[in-house]
């Protein structure tokens, strides 16, 4: 769920399958849990430094490598 200002429609991560439930925190930590793939993701690093495009990249990588 998005913040009620600046909400978009459509998903929250286009690359991110589309049961995943995320957590974003401080410093840009984040909790990804995506239950059709028995998976879950912590990320704890250092906040990225193209911080709009970073999920999406993620996922896309992620994706790629795990299929």
């Amino acid at each position: 769920m998005r913040a009620l200002i600046g909400r978009k429609e459509g998903p929250l991560i286009p690359a991110a399958p589309a049961d995943t439930v995320a957590a974003f925190g401080l410093f840009e930590r984040r909790l990804y849990v995506v239950p059709s793939r028995k998976l879950i993701v912590v990320r704890t690093g250092a906040a990225a430094g193209d911080k709009d495009d970073f999920d999406q990249q993620f996922w896309l990588r992620l994706t790629k490598a795990i299929d």
